[in-house]
């Protein structure tokens, strides 16, 4: 996902966006997915400086509805800096992407080496290229339950729309186990209100609990 993607939307262009390496990116994406003021994620692999190519997320968020500091403690609270991973590829990471990030970024790290006791200067790294990854990778968990998906592509033009929507980002998280039902429906007017999400999804979310008992039936 580029800019360009977002140019047609008065909405849209007013999100910025936001790089990060939580290790797989499958769990980086729906662990994103589940924050209020988060509008777009899509997978991909970033490489900074000295860090790359990493599994990251790319996130699209409102900075009215959720500030880049609070993405940045979302980061800290999702990775154990104490165990880094072994594999390069799954190697945490903040991708600043312009120069304010990097400066809030590396207030964090001061903050977080003060907390551990732990050299962390190298988990935040300038963005350097972000390579999306192919469209089976995106939204992983609503893409792997049929049911969902049966529910889901018949409301929007095409599965690409689907997968960019906010519907799938919350729904992908949900389905990977970051958030509740409960969550999720707090948060499901402010998905329906947004203007290029379709109005049958009104519907989608009374379907989500016997979508979940039929996946798990099969497991």
């Amino acid at each position: 996902m580029t800019q360009s993607d977002h140019d047609h939307s008065p909405l849209l262009q007013e999100l910025e966006y936001a790089v990060f390496s939580l290790g797989s990116y499958w769990r980086a994406d729906a662990n994103f997915g589940q924050i209020p003021g988060v509008l777009k994620t899509w997978v991909g692999l970033a490489t900074g400086e000295t860090v790359g190519p990493v599994e990251a997320v790319e996130v699209w968020f409102h900075p009215k509805r959720i500030s880049y500091h609070a993405l940045i403690r979302w980061f800290w609270d999702s990775i154990n800096p104490q165990k880094l991973p072994e594999q390069p590829r799954y190697q945490p990471a903040i991708f600043a992407v312009d120069d304010k990030q990097a400066k809030a970024a590396r207030r964090s790290v001061v903050e977080m080496e003060f907390k551990f006791k732990k050299e962390l200067h190298s988990l935040v790294q300038p963005l350097a290229n972000f390579e999306a990854a192919a469209q089976e990778h995106q939204k992983y968990y609503l893409q792997n339950n049929p049911q969902a998906l049966a529910v889901l592509h018949p409301i929007f033009a095409n599965l690409d729309a689907l997968l960019k929507s906010t519907a799938a980002v919350r729904i992908n998280s949900y389905l990977g186990g970051c958030a509740s039902l409960e969550e999720l429906e707090e948060q499901w007017e402010a998905v329906l209100a947004l203007p290029e999400e379709p109005p049958e999804l009104q519907s989608v979310l009374a379907e989500l609990p016997r979508i979940t008992a039929a996946e798990e039936g099969q497991n």
